[in-house]
């Protein structure tokens, strides 16, 4: 059964999250803030802020485990964001990666976020696996409120 982090959370962080997913993404941008030109270049780009690897599986009775719904929406939500409207460019071979991360809550684990949102960015076929990530950097902001990634060819 799949379980949500958004009723868990207060009236004003679930408005938040709604207000974050509604809005329009910034352009992705090389590192020098002009449009992307090469295939080497480092990316930045914005997606949804990824749910918590505790709400990403849950367990069948059989002793299996499956995706939640909540996981499968964010992944579609955000390979749409950075496909179709921000229209992020494919980076082959090794790359780090470094997100920011809006923080709602201070009970969150930062590292509970990486595994939905390196997910959603070789799902969108930004990278071609995650094993091709040899460099990761992440910390919480309370001064954005999205989920920033750039990611470095390597």
């Amino acid at each position: 059964m799949s379980r949500s982090i958004i009723p868990r959370l207060g009236s004003a962080a679930q408005k938040q999250i709604r207000q974050q997913i509604a809005k329009k993404p910034v352009s992705v941008t090389g590192g020098d803030n002009t449009p992307i030109g090469g295939a080497r270049t480092p990316i930045e780009f914005v997606m949804p802020i990824p749910p918590s690897t505790n709400h990403l599986f849950f367990n069948h009775g059989n002793g299996g485990r499956g995706k939640t719904t909540e996981y499968g929406a964010y992944i579609d939500r955000a390979v749409k964001e950075i496909v179709f409207v921000q229209k992020v460019p494919h980076l082959s071979g090794q790359v780090a990666v470094f997100v920011e991360i809006r923080r709602f809550s201070d009970l969150s684990d930062l590292d509970n976020r990486l595994k939905g949102l390196l997910d959603a960015i070789v799902a969108a076929r930004v990278i071609d696996d995650d094993k091709h990530i040899i460099e990761i950097g992440a910390k919480w902001s309370k001064t954005i409120d999205t989920c920033k990634v750039r990611i470095e060819p390597r």
